[in-house]
């Protein structure tokens, strides 16, 4: 027996419904992140009321005496990478070097002046605390 099956080209025709956004203004409670548009500065060590350590802008020691320390020949530099502790107080508690240059002086000299930096320690709830981070340093020694 064969059956005959009909295909009709009408669709079934739902209505969309209309939909109303209402806007209100978001309460200072509720508020969890704040950024801060500034162009001079990167605030991707900011967030909500975390800050991270940022060098102090006076110091008190000189890279090229560290520098000229390490034997490096005038017009000469080097990258050490450490990963440091900066304490609540702004002064640097551990030191770990990533990645040094393979030369004990060098990586000797870079850790002596790395531990003499100054910091602004990074906050947590608006209070100093110490945090670690990570530091490129460039010993260079000019001609």
């Amino acid at each position: 027996m064969a059956r005959i099956i009909v295909q009709r080209n009408t669709r079934d025709i739902v209505p969309i419904p209309e939909v109303q956004v209402h806007l209100s203004e978001p309460e200072l409670k509720t508020l969890q992140m704040v950024r801060f548009d500034d162009n001079s500065k990167d605030i991707s060590g900011v967030i909500g009321s975390v800050s991270s350590p940022e060098l102090a802008r006076a110091q008190f020691v000189d890279p090229k005496s560290y520098a000229q320390r390490a034997g490096l020949s005038p017009g000469h530099s080097v990258t050490v990478l450490f990963v440091l502790e900066v304490l609540a107080d702004g002064t640097v508690g551990a030191v770990t070097l990533l990645r040094g240059t393979g030369n004990p002086a060098v990586d000797d000299a870079a850790v002596a002046y790395v531990r003499l930096l100054r910091w602004t320690p990074g906050t947590v709830n608006h209070e100093a605390q110490a945090m670690r981070i990570q530091l490129p340093v460039t010993l260079a020694n000019p001609a």
